[in-house]
């Protein structure tokens, strides 16, 4: 049975992880719902349209995670990056950015 994705637009690279991954393991698919708004891709989730490629900040109580068990292979890590253009960009600001995001992906694998 072909797996329904819901996804960001092409180039998002969870959609990429999720579409290789998935051909790796010869599963079909096919996108059921594409949205550039990541609350209308947990709505599609909840609402029980396909299923998606978020962090588990994002979950919601209302969604599960699904793993070998359920036929689904294991995602490719994801590498996140924190870059500026700016080389007078202020540090305190980039600093700040810098530790939000480090303490929420810390909590993520929790």
């Amino acid at each position: 049975e072909a797996v329904p994705l819901i996804v960001h637009p092409e180039g998002c690279e969870y959609r990429k992880r999720m579409v290789e991954c998935l051909n790796a393991a010869e599963r079909d698919w096919y996108v059921s719902y594409q949205s550039p708004d990541l609350a209308s891709l947990q709505q599609a989730v909840v609402n029980g349209m396909g299923v998606s490629a978020l962090t588990r900040v994002t979950l919601d109580e209302r969604m599960r995670i699904l793993d070998a068990d359920q036929g689904f292979p294991a995602l490719r890590n994801i590498t996140i990056g924190l870059y500026t253009t700016d080389k007078g960009q202020s540090g305190d600001e980039v600093d700040l950015i810098n530790d939000w995001l480090s303490e929420s992906l810390a909590r993520d694998r929790n």
